[in-house]
């Protein structure tokens, strides 16, 4: 009975439950609007299309070169 309320849950809903799916529903459809066709989104686009099928830049870079964005560097060792 689970797997079926999980599959399709409104058959066990009242009126109130069937409104409150509906307007989460409406909202995640309008927040995915807003970001899939958002100013950046077209600039997000075309950075992803530079990248690889497996998300790495074509360009090959030295270990060294992935490396320097993660650390500080300091004179101070602690």
């Amino acid at each position: 009975m689970l797997i079926d309320y999980a599959e399709n849950p409104y058959p066990y809903l009242d009126e109130a439950g069937k409104k409150k799916i509906a307007m989460a529903q409406s909202d995640l459809l309008r927040k995915f609007t807003d970001l899939a066709f958002d100013d950046s989104a077209k600039t997000r686009w075309l950075e992803a299309e530079q990248k690889g099928a497996d998300g790495m830049d074509l360009e090959a870079k030295t270990e060294l070169e992935l490396e320097s964005g993660l650390f500080e560097r300091s004179e101070n060792s602690f």
